[in-house]
Protein backbone atom coordinates (compact mmCIF):
# COMPACT_ATOMS: atom_id res chain seq x y z
CA UNK A 1 0.00 0.00 0.00
CA UNK A 2 1.74 3.32 -1.08
CA UNK A 3 1.28 6.33 1.28
CA UNK A 4 1.75 9.66 0.12
CA UNK A 5 1.56 13.21 2.00
CA UNK A 6 0.95 16.09 0.38
CA UNK A 7 3.09 19.19 1.00
CA UNK A 8 0.32 21.07 2.56
CA UNK A 9 -0.23 18.06 4.70
CA UNK A 10 3.69 18.54 6.61
CA UNK A 11 2.82 21.34 8.89
CA UNK A 12 0.77 17.90 10.55
CA UNK A 13 3.61 16.07 10.82
CA UNK A 14 2.45 13.77 14.27
CA UNK A 15 -0.93 12.84 12.03
CA UNK A 16 1.33 12.04 8.45
CA UNK A 17 3.90 10.23 11.35
CA UNK A 18 1.21 8.15 13.00
CA UNK A 19 -0.57 7.14 9.49
CA UNK A 20 2.76 5.55 7.90
CA UNK A 21 3.37 4.02 11.38
CA UNK A 22 -0.23 2.20 11.51
CA UNK A 23 -1.30 2.20 7.97
CA UNK A 24 0.36 -1.59 7.36
CA UNK A 25 -0.80 -2.79 11.26
CA UNK A 26 -4.32 -1.52 11.12
CA UNK A 27 -4.39 -2.85 7.25
CA UNK A 28 -4.19 -6.21 8.82
CA UNK A 29 -6.52 -6.18 11.62
CA UNK A 30 -9.29 -4.89 9.27
CA UNK A 31 -8.59 -7.50 6.73
CA UNK A 32 -8.67 -10.15 9.42
CA UNK A 33 -11.49 -9.03 11.10
CA UNK A 34 -13.32 -8.70 7.52
CA UNK A 35 -12.30 -12.06 6.23
CA UNK A 36 -11.28 -10.61 2.91
CA UNK A 37 -8.55 -8.46 1.50
CA UNK A 38 -7.95 -4.61 0.79
CA UNK A 39 -6.73 -5.16 -2.69
CA UNK A 40 -5.14 -2.26 -4.80
CA UNK A 41 -4.86 0.63 -2.25
CA UNK A 42 -3.14 3.53 -1.47
CA UNK A 43 -3.37 6.18 0.99
CA UNK A 44 -2.86 10.02 0.58
CA UNK A 45 -2.76 12.43 3.81
CA UNK A 46 -3.56 16.22 2.84
CA UNK A 47 -5.14 18.83 4.88
CA UNK A 48 -8.68 19.95 4.60
CA UNK A 49 -8.12 22.73 0.93
CA UNK A 50 -7.07 19.50 -1.04
CA UNK A 51 -9.25 16.90 0.15
CA UNK A 52 -12.02 17.88 -2.36
CA UNK A 53 -9.69 17.66 -5.30
CA UNK A 54 -7.91 14.52 -4.22
CA UNK A 55 -11.27 13.00 -4.18
CA UNK A 56 -12.73 13.91 -7.24
CA UNK A 57 -9.47 12.99 -9.15
CA UNK A 58 -10.12 9.35 -8.41
CA UNK A 59 -13.46 9.34 -8.89
CA UNK A 60 -12.52 10.74 -12.64
CA UNK A 61 -10.29 8.17 -12.70
CA UNK A 62 -13.09 5.22 -11.87
CA UNK A 63 -15.61 7.03 -13.75
CA UNK A 64 -13.08 7.46 -17.04
CA UNK A 65 -14.31 10.92 -17.39
CA UNK A 66 -15.14 14.23 -15.50
CA UNK A 67 -18.24 15.93 -15.28
CA UNK A 68 -19.19 18.69 -12.73
CA UNK A 69 -19.87 17.63 -9.70
CA UNK A 70 -20.91 19.86 -6.62
CA UNK A 71 -19.25 19.00 -3.58
CA UNK A 72 -21.04 18.72 0.06
CA UNK A 73 -19.53 18.45 2.68
CA UNK A 74 -20.40 19.16 6.19
CA UNK A 75 -16.35 20.57 7.22
CA UNK A 76 -15.61 17.95 9.38
CA UNK A 77 -14.45 15.25 7.93
CA UNK A 78 -11.34 13.16 8.70
CA UNK A 79 -11.01 10.93 5.67
CA UNK A 80 -12.49 9.77 2.37
CA UNK A 81 -12.65 6.37 0.48
CA UNK A 82 -13.30 6.45 -2.80
CA UNK A 83 -12.84 4.49 -6.39
CA UNK A 84 -10.29 4.89 -8.58
CA UNK A 85 -9.80 3.22 -11.88
CA UNK A 86 -7.42 0.58 -10.37
CA UNK A 87 -8.50 -0.05 -6.66
CA UNK A 88 -9.28 2.68 -3.75
CA UNK A 89 -7.94 5.83 -2.66
CA UNK A 90 -8.11 6.12 1.33
CA UNK A 91 -7.95 10.22 1.80
CA UNK A 92 -6.87 11.46 5.28
CA UNK A 93 -7.71 14.77 6.11
CA UNK A 94 -4.68 15.19 8.56
CA UNK A 95 -6.20 18.79 9.49
CA UNK A 96 -9.23 17.54 10.42
CA UNK A 97 -7.65 14.45 12.67
CA UNK A 98 -5.43 16.84 14.38
CA UNK A 99 -7.94 19.68 15.42
CA UNK A 100 -10.14 17.31 16.65
CA UNK A 101 -7.99 15.74 19.28
CA UNK A 102 -6.00 13.57 16.90
CA UNK A 103 -8.44 11.15 15.40
CA UNK A 104 -5.66 9.44 13.03
CA UNK A 105 -6.48 5.96 14.30
CA UNK A 106 -10.15 5.47 14.32
CA UNK A 107 -10.12 7.18 10.86
CA UNK A 108 -7.29 5.52 8.97
CA UNK A 109 -9.14 2.07 10.73
CA UNK A 110 -12.72 3.29 9.64
CA UNK A 111 -11.46 4.39 6.35
CA UNK A 112 -9.39 1.12 6.17
CA UNK A 113 -13.24 -0.86 6.86
CA UNK A 114 -14.40 1.28 3.75
CA UNK A 115 -11.44 0.35 1.37
CA UNK A 116 -12.07 -3.61 2.01
CA UNK A 117 -16.19 -2.96 1.43
CA UNK A 118 -15.06 -1.65 -1.86
CA UNK A 119 -13.09 -4.28 -2.72
CA UNK A 120 -16.47 -6.72 -2.71
CA UNK A 121 -17.24 -6.84 -6.41
CA UNK A 122 -20.83 -6.02 -5.51
CA UNK A 123 -20.02 -3.13 -2.94
CA UNK A 124 -17.76 -1.29 -5.81
CA UNK A 125 -20.43 -1.93 -8.25
CA UNK A 126 -22.88 -0.48 -5.95
CA UNK A 127 -20.44 2.16 -5.43
CA UNK A 128 -19.72 2.91 -9.03
CA UNK A 129 -23.52 3.01 -9.80
CA UNK A 130 -23.98 6.21 -6.94
CA UNK A 131 -21.15 8.17 -8.22
CA UNK A 132 -22.49 7.93 -12.09
CA UNK A 133 -25.25 9.37 -9.97
CA UNK A 134 -23.80 11.96 -8.02
CA UNK A 135 -21.94 13.03 -11.05
CA UNK A 136 -24.68 13.75 -13.18
CA UNK A 137 -23.39 10.97 -16.17
CA UNK A 138 -26.90 8.20 -14.79
CA UNK A 139 -29.90 9.06 -13.38
CA UNK A 140 -31.44 7.18 -11.27
CA UNK A 141 -35.35 7.23 -9.87
CA UNK A 142 -36.45 7.77 -5.87
CA UNK A 143 -36.48 4.34 -5.49
CA UNK A 144 -33.05 3.95 -6.36
CA UNK A 145 -31.57 6.34 -5.03
CA UNK A 146 -32.91 5.47 -1.51
CA UNK A 147 -31.80 2.10 -2.19
CA UNK A 148 -28.14 3.03 -2.97
CA UNK A 149 -28.46 5.52 -0.14
CA UNK A 150 -29.57 2.76 2.66
CA UNK A 151 -26.26 0.53 1.11
CA UNK A 152 -24.28 3.61 2.12
CA UNK A 153 -25.39 4.01 5.81
CA UNK A 154 -24.96 -0.02 5.56
CA UNK A 155 -21.42 0.46 5.02
CA UNK A 156 -20.93 3.18 7.60
CA UNK A 157 -22.80 1.50 10.28
CA UNK A 158 -20.01 -1.44 9.46
CA UNK A 159 -17.18 0.75 9.24
CA UNK A 160 -18.09 2.41 12.91
CA UNK A 161 -18.49 -0.83 14.30
CA UNK A 162 -15.05 -1.66 13.45
CA UNK A 163 -13.31 1.67 14.66
CA UNK A 164 -12.78 -0.79 18.19
CA UNK A 165 -10.27 -2.33 16.18
CA UNK A 166 -7.98 1.33 16.75
CA UNK A 167 -7.79 0.46 20.30
CA UNK A 168 -5.43 -2.09 19.47
CA UNK A 169 -3.70 0.30 17.29
CA UNK A 170 -2.22 1.98 20.93
CA UNK A 171 0.32 -0.43 21.34
CA UNK A 172 1.97 0.71 17.92
CA UNK A 173 4.19 3.02 19.17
Amino acid sequence: MQITAHSSARRYATVVDRVQLIAQPAMRLVEQAMGRPLGHASIVITDSRRLRDVVLDAETSALGERHKVEWISDGRRHGCTTLTSSGVVIVIDAEECQKWGNHTDVTVVHELVHGVQLSRPSDRADYLQGLRYNHGITPLSPAEVRAVNRRVDAREREAGRLERLARQLKETA
